[in-house]
């Protein structure tokens, strides 16, 4: 019987590829999970640091004028709002005064001398829109006299200001020195997690590659390796990052194309046992591709197009009867008799289609 690895149904098969990469998702996400709890260790806070580099003297200072200034900017809105009002007076005394003047005229082109209710509220009149003439003037004043303050203010609160941005700067600078800083030993401890983590699933697809638990493997290399591209991809450089990845990439063609020329000089038994068969399904020479002339083969070319496909049968006493063929083109040896049975058999394959003998491949 064959000691050879089983292949299960197709459709067994493709539930293990869709569940492994159903696998691989899930590895990828708790992965994801844990390097997230890494990187919410928390960091440098910047309204600490600015509230250090700043002091809070001049920030008390700055307070303090402004508040003055709000205040001055108060008092300047509210002499404006009693100089709208006073000049609604004015008008409103001026326009009075203006129609006591008109009848007194008139009373004196008529030969009539005004009373002196007239008079008195001419007077009053007067008095009235001089009065708001002057608390006007005052307005005015003030507000001159505080614009000045503002002024003053403004400029204190410029220079206080200054020397504000000019600390915040400096404490921009130490913050981001910090957060840099943070966020290297937050990549490192990401690495220190992730990089064992690859190195170890990476061995054992090297050496469990052939394993019937190999895609447990692939999935836990696969969600390991997106971990960390995406860990090279947030912390470091664009420009860096590039280069670890043509380097990665360099790295794995080499490998691939070192494994290939490997096979292509020293096939592995899978490899050759593979050709192997598929060559004798074909009646052509493993070695060299010649076609195979034993039984009805010695009359017909059945690699011929247009017998590509049938399948010539033969009597099996016929079959034993034959002896042992040679590729007459490189010698090969490709049917020989079994050690066990004595029937003839494929020289290149490990079992005999007759007993089962076993035979070890060169």
């Amino acid at each position: 019987m064959s000691a050879g690895k089983r292949i299960g149904p197709i459709s067994h098969r493709i539930m293990i590829y869709v569940f492994a990469a159903i696998l691989t998702l899930l590895l990828i996400w708790a992965i994801g999970y844990i390097l997230s709890d890494i990187g919410n260790i928390k960091g440098p806070d910047w309204q600490i640091i600015q509230t250090e580099a700043i002091g809070s003297s001049l920030q008390d200072q700055q307070q303090k004028l402004n508040e003055e200034k709000t205040t001055i900017v108060a008092q300047i809105e509210n002499q404006r709002e009693n100089q709208k009002i006073l000049k609604t007076s004015m008008g409103s005394s001026k326009e009075t005064m203006e129609q006591l003047l008109s009848l007194h005229r008139l009373a004196l082109e008529k030969g009539v001398q005004p009373t002196a209710d007239q008079q008195n509220a001419l007077a009053e009149s007067q008095t009235l829109y001089l009065a708001s003439q002057q608390q006007f003037q005052q307005a005015n004043n003030e507000i001159v006299a505080l614009t000045g303050q503002q002024r003053q203010l403004q400029q204190k609160i410029d220079t206080v200001t200054e020397k504000i941005d000019t600390r915040r700067e400096l404490g921009r600078e130490k913050f981001d020195t910090l957060m840099r800083t943070h966020r290297w030993k937050t990549a490192g401890l990401k690495l220190l997690l992730i990089i064992p983590l690859l190195f170890g699933v990476t061995w054992l697809l090297v050496y469990k590659r052939k394993n019937d638990f190999a895609p447990l493997v692939f999935a836990a290399f696969v969600a390991t390796f997106v971990q960390t591209g995406m860990i090279m991809q947030q912390y470091f450089p664009a420009e860096f990052f590039h280069y670890i990845l043509i380097g990665v990439a360099i790295l794995v063609v080499v490998i691939i194309l070192r494994h290939l020329i490997q096979l292509a000089s020293s096939p592995q038994k899978d490899w050759l046992l593979k050709q192997y068969k598929e060559a004798y399904r074909k009646w052509l020479c493993p070695v060299c591709n010649f076609p195979i002339r034993r039984g009805l083969r010695k009359e017909v070319d059945w690699s011929s197009r247009k017998l590509r496909g049938a399948v010539p049968v033969l009597q099996k006493e016929e079959e034993k009867s034959e002896e042992p063929y040679t590729c007459p083109s490189c010698g090969q040896l490709l049917y020989e008799k079994c050690e066990d049975c004595q029937y003839i058999r494929h020289s290149l394959l490990p079992f005999c289609e007759a007993c089962s003998g076993h035979k070890e491949m060169v």
